[in-house]
C-alpha cells in the first residue's frame, strides 16, 4: 500500500471518529434536554403517611427462644404511631418484620434474622400475560442480627426491631423532607 493511500485511509477513519463523536454529543445533549420531562417514579418513602403492620410467618425455634409476633406487633404499631405514621388495616402500604429464629439448645444459644420491609401495592400492565396485574414493591429494607441466651432473646429481638423501625423512621422523614422542599422549590416564583 503507498504511502498516499494509506493516508487517505487514515483520514477516512479519522472523519469517521470524529462525525460518531459528534453525532454522540449532539445525541446526548437531547436526551439531556429530555429528562426535565420524565416522570421519576415514586418508589421512595416520601409520600407515605400510613402503614399496615404485618408479620410473615416465624421459624418452629421461636416457640423455644421467646420472640412472640402477638407481643411484637402491638409494639410496633405503637413505635410507628409515636414516629408520626398512621397505622391501619389497608394493605396499600405494608410493612412487614419478618424474624428467622435458631435455637442451639447444646450451647443455649438463640439467633434471630430479624428484617423489616416496607412495600407498595402498585399495578402494572404484564405484556407476556396481555393484562393488568397488582403486586407490591420494596420501598425500603433493612435487617438486624441477634444472639442471645434463649431467656433473654425476646428482648433482644425486641430491641433489634426497635433499631429497625427507628431507622425506617429516620429515612421517613427525611424522603418527606426532601419531598416537602422540592414541592418548595417548584411552587417558588422564578
Amino acid at each position: 500500500m503507498s504511502d498516499q493511500a494509506r493516508t487517505g485511509r487514515v483520514l477516512s477513519i479519522f472523519r469517521y471518529l470524529v462525525l460518531g463523536a459528534g453525532l454522540n454529543l449532539i445525541l446526548g445533549s437531547m436526551a439531556m434536554a429530555q429528562t426535565g420531562n420524565l416522570r421519576v417514579p415514586d418508589a421512595n418513602l416520601a409520600n407515605l403517611t400510613s402503614v399496615r403492620v404485618t408479620a410473615s410467618q416465624t421459624t418452629p425455634d421461636a416457640v423455644n427462644c421467646g420472640p412472640d409476633l402477638d407481643d411484637l406487633l402491638p409494639h410496633m404499631e405503637e413505635e410507628l404511631k409515636a414516629g408520626g405514621l398512621q397505622v391501619v388495616e389497608t394493605p396499600a402500604h405494608l410493612l412487614t418484620v419478618s424474624i428467622l429464629t435458631v435455637h442451639d439448645a447444646a450451647r443455649g444459644v438463640c439467633s434471630s434474622a430479624t428484617m423489616l420491609g416496607s412495600y407498595k401495592l402498585v399495578s402494572f400492565f404484564d405484556e407476556t400475560q396481555g393484562a393488568l396485574k397488582s403486586g407490591y414493591v420494596v420501598l425500603w429494607q433493612r435487617g438486624k442480627q441477634v444472639m442471645s441466651p434463649p431467656t433473654d432473646h425476646a428482648v433482644a429481638v425486641e430491641g433489634a426491631v426497635n433499631r429497625l423501625i427507628g431507622g425506617f423512621l429516620e429515612d421517613w422523614r427525611r424522603d418527606e423532607g426532601s419531598r416537602e422542599s422540592s414541592s418548595n422549590e417548584a411552587a417558588a416564583p422564578q
